[in-house]
């Protein structure tokens, strides 16, 4: 699914749509010198509104759940999730 979505971005670049696509930025978290843990996300672009940091989602584990509330905090970002439903990319947070 993340190649598939991948593919998707690339044609978004070409057309103008999105900028600077990056795969799997990375983002640490550490407090007073020390790392706590990594998140890796899958995708990171620009659009007309901002910088997107994009998650493909099959399933919400417990710690990926736990750097999403870590990204906000840390970072002031709310991750972007979407899935493939029936060949159509969905927004998962849109129907939270």
């Amino acid at each position: 699914m993340e190649a598939r979505r991948y593919q998707y971005l690339k044609k978004e670049e070409r057309a103008g749509r999105i900028s600077d696509l990056r795969l799997q930025p990375r983002y640490p978290f550490e407090h007073e010198g020390s790392l706590i843990c990594t998140y890796v996300a899958d995708f990171c672009y620009s659009t007309p509104d901002g910088m997107v940091v994009e998650d493909v989602k099959g399933r919400v584990t417990p710690v990926y759940a736990i750097k999403r509330k870590m990204m906000k905090a840390w970072y002031g970002i709310s991750i972007h999730e979407v899935a493939e439903v029936k060949g159509e990319w969905v927004d998962l947070r849109s129907k939270v």
